[in-house]
């Protein structure tokens, strides 16, 4: 893809990579690529963040004195100056209730592969690069959550082979005192799509979802704890503050 360098300052490294979780931005006339967006930053690129880009109502664009987006376009003080192509790798959800804090540590990750499959393996990377067969991975961001805080965590899961894989996910997850698990809600996506999701004990999971030969698949999932529920039992949550986990075990074998 042809390029436009007016938001990169240094000179490029090399070709231009896509950025992980990022959306493209392109020139609205020429379709050249311009910078990236993602969770309400701009960067170039170069990958290095430049500005803020505020998501506003078409009909507020105006009234933002700096960068903002309705969704469709980038706008620099009211101006539509680029294209956000959709590649749905950011979305959101919320969930739960106010001053209560919940040790995170992010998560355990659990990947193997069912009774001898033909298909002997597959990888999954984030952004900060390839799982293990087991491993702690930065699903929420940071090191302490509370009611109000949200956000995405997005992998891919490729297929090596010719062969299709057919995959399913099970997240579960846990806290110290288990009667007090914070009611954090989750959404998995993939290709623009919300995946149906079915509840298991302690959890759901997703099934049944394809990923072609030689090909790739992205899987957001969205967390939210809202400022609502049993007040309660949250203020219990809260005073307890233990640690919450969450774990991903993906299970693939030919489609």
């Amino acid at each position: 893809m042809q390029t436009d360098t007016q938001f990169t300052k240094e000179p490029l490294k090399g070709s231009v990579k896509p950025l992980a979780g990022g959306k493209k931005v392109v020139d609205k006339k020429s379709g050249k690529l311009m910078c990236f967006l993602r969770m309400d930053k701009l960067y170039d690129l170069n990958h290095v963040c430049f500005a803020s880009c505020k998501r506003v109502r078409s009909d507020k664009i105006k009234e933002v004195g700096a960068f903002a987006t309705d969704g469709r376009y980038l706008y620099d003080n009211g101006v539509a100056v680029g294209r956000i192509q959709r590649n749905y790798s950011v979305l959101i959800i919320i969930l739960l209730l106010l001053l209560l804090i919940v040790s995170a540590t992010s998560l355990f990750v659990f990947i193997y592969e069912k009774n001898k499959p033909i298909v002997p393996d597959f990888t999954v990377v984030d952004a900060d690069g390839t799982w293990g067969a087991t491993g702690k991975l930065n699903v929420f961001g940071k090191d302490k959550i509370s009611p109000g805080d949200k956000g995405t965590y997005m992998f891919m899961i490729t297929d090596p082979h010719s062969a299709d894989l057919k995959c399913k996910i099970r997240f579960t997850y846990n806290y110290a005192n288990s009667e007090s698990l914070p009611e954090i809600k989750y959404s998995a996506y993939s290709e623009g799509t919300l995946l149906t999701q079915t509840e298991i004990e302690n959890g759901f999971e997703v099934s049944d979802f394809i990923i072609k030969g030689n090909n790739a698949r992205a899987i957001i999932l969205e967390w939210e704890w809202a400022f609502e529920g049993d007040d309660e039992k949250d203020t219990i949550v809260g005073v307890l503050g233990e640690k919450y986990l969450i774990n991903i075990e993906i299970i693939a074998e030919e489609a």
